[in-house]
């Protein structure tokens, strides 16, 4: 219960970073998303390590064990490394959205990390808790990503109506991007 306590408390704290970006709070929203983070991610590593792989060839062991670093990665790479590298202000100093990289093929691509991460660990750890635990943790996550969507990114950036007109929600219409005029160029 610890796992689901911090992680339902760090995707809460999330949802006023966000708020908090909506009513032009940057600073405070910046201050505020490292511990959500750092909760969701302490949660996690509580859920992973309560329980004990089912056994399995090592060679299948292995393959789940390299995707779900793959997938782990991706996430934080998307969440925490691409978002700052790519971020831009317009002339009017209005953020803009991320139209390139992960968020080329998704608005959401941390959730997709993050729900393939937890498939993967659900198949490693097969137990119906640790599962119930996972499917929660995402459950969480895709009510932010469809806040976010809905009502809070479309205040933030100014761009982010016609960028959901451009690319999918959260399933992927294309894997290996052709740029769209329109939708590669970061005005």
């Amino acid at each position: 219960m610890t796992a689901v306590f911090l992680c339902t408390i760090g995707f809460i704290i999330l949802l006023f970073s966000d708020l908090l970006q909506v009513w032009k709070k940057e600073i405070s929203a910046k201050i505020l998303a490292p511990p959500g983070y750092l909760m969701i991610t302490g949660g996690m590593i509580i859920l992973i390590s309560s329980f004990s792989p089912v056994p399995r060839p090592p060679i299948i062991f292995a393959t789940q064990i390299i995707l779900a670093v793959l997938f782990a990665l991706l996430l934080i790479y998307s969440v925490l490394v691409e978002i700052p590298l790519y971020s831009r202000k317009s002339e009017s100093s209005k953020r803009k959205a991320i139209k390139s990289g992960t968020y080329s093929f998704v608005r959401h691509p941390g959730f997709l990390w993050f729900l393939l991460l937890h498939l993967l660990l659900i198949s490693i750890y097969r137990n119906r808790w640790f599962t119930l635990n996972s499917l929660f943790m995402v459950l969480l996550d895709f009510i932010l990503v469809f806040l976010e969507d809905r009502f809070f990114f479309p205040k933030i950036f100014p761009n982010y109506r016609e960028y959901m007109k451009n690319v999918p929600f959260l399933i992927p219409n294309r894997i290996f991007m052709t740029k769209k005029k329109d939708a590669s160029e970061d005005e």
